[in-house]
């Protein structure tokens, strides 16, 4: 009797363990949760080989930057799940990896935020090697995963229309979810393995939504799941406010379909009820609805205006800050998309550098300083440093900013 109750006990316990032991084997099968496939791209006129990287960035004289190139690299367009508008969608992105020269190595994973795009031929994933993402992309022969989301409106998802242009939580949706669809692919397909390492890095458009991201990381407990190394932040807006504050005192502004697509998208997203002719001279008004249009270049919007005088474009109240626009009550729901869709400081919990041009007239540094000040003000100085490039506009700072910031993520 107790030899029978013996092996029965040591049959149950064997149970147990096989049990235990399944569940370890489980744990380490990756399902895609965001990933929803993929397609490798295949290089035609430019290659992805390492000599050829290193030879593209020499051209731009970037001699530190060319030292770090080592890798051939793959480029993959990823399709993934993300939310919008209360339900999922299909998104895509681009993601670059180094072909190891050891089995054993292991890289940090880069989330590059692009510039501002209208037009699908100007994504990622339609052109990896255009203007907006070949250096971007080529950044994976350092030895970096890179990945670039589309953003809503582009790829995947460019049946959507408007573009949720500067809506922070969309924004941030795009973005968060790519790097979890992208670690997913990483785990399932093996092209490479990921050290614990994260950094964000954007330009323009791309720098806000970089700060907008890594905020979303570190004040949101539903992304605990993601820790960020370091964010470097070009030439962002991060105060939409203080923007339309700056710009309205210049006297022409070179961008002048920037808020007519950016009212275009509040209205679609923010619920912002405004009449055209509340900001917009009235010349102007009736042309407004045309400025917008699918498959629009910047260019061509610019073009539609005829004038980048400020005083000819928008109305005298909205000019106005103290007097009218910042009192108005018929301005309350523009004042309050603008800080909605605004990153304000927080007590940061990893390191940023924010980059700009000095001669910057699209984005003035005055985004970076007032940003800045406010981190200061909590206390979190020692986490956040800015770099000003003496004699770089908008345009010029962009490759710089990259360089920069892949430069100094590799000496972390």
């Amino acid at each position: 009797m107790k030899v029978r109750s013996f092996i029965t006990i040591i049959f149950i316990l064997s149970i147990f363990v096989l049990m235990g032991c399944k569940k370890n084997i489980d744990e380490n099968i990756i399902v895609p949760v965001y990933l929803k496939n993929f397609t490798e791209f295949v290089p035609s006129s430019k290659s992805y080989l390492a000599a050829d990287i290193k030879g593209y960035v020499t051209e731009y004289g970037l001699t530190e930057l060319a030292a770090l190139i080592k890798y051939d690299i793959k480029v993959y367009r990823v399709n993934y799940k993300t939310e919008f508008e209360g339900d999922s969608i299909i998104a895509s992105g681009l993601l670059a990896v180094p072909v190891p020269d050891k089995s054993s190595a292991a890289y940090p994973m880069m989330s590059y935020q692009h510039g501002t795009i209208t037009t699908n031929e100007e994504s990622p994933t339609y052109n990896p090697l255009g203007d907006f993402t070949a250096l971007a992309t080529y950044m994976a022969s350092t030895g970096i995963v890179v990945i670039i989301p589309d953003y809503i409106g582009f790829g995947s998802s460019s049946t959507i229309f408007p573009p949720p242009f500067m809506i922070k939580k969309y924004t941030v949706n795009a973005i968060l979810d790519f790097i979890r669809a992208s670690k997913e692919f990483i785990a399932t397909e093996k092209p490479c393995k990921l050290n614990d390492k994260l950094f964000l890095s954007g330009y323009s458009q791309g720098g806000s939504a970089t700060l907008a991201a890594l905020s979303a990381i570190e004040n949101v407990t539903s992304n605990s799941d993601l820790k960020v190394t370091a964010s470097a932040c070009g030439a962002g807006i991060y105060d939409l406010n203080d923007f339309r504050s700056w710009m309205v005192y210049q006297v022409k502004y070179d961008q002048p379909y920037f808020i007519a697509y950016l009212l275009e998208s509040l209205k679609h997203y923010s619920e912002l009820k405004i009449e055209d002719s509340l900001v917009y001279s009235k010349e102007y008004v009736p042309l407004i609805p045309g400025v917008i249009g699918e498959e629009k270049t910047i260019d061509q919007m610019n073009a539609m205006f005829g004038t980048l005088h400020i005083g000819e474009l928008y109305n005298d109240n909205f000019e106005k800050d103290s007097a009218i626009f910042n009192k108005d009550e018929r301005y309350s729901e523009l004042r309050a998309a603008f800080t909605e869709n605004s990153v304000p400081a927080w007590n940061l919990s990893s390191v940023v550098r924010l980059y700009y041009g000095k001669n910057d007239m699209w984005t003035p540094g005055q985004q970076s300083l007032k940003v800045y000040s406010e981190f200061k003000n909590l206390g979190v100085a020692s986490k956040i440093k800015i770099d000003a490039m003496d004699g770089f506009d908008h345009i010029q700072a962009t490759i710089p900013t990259l360089s920069r910031s892949v430069i100094w993520f590799k000496s972390l």
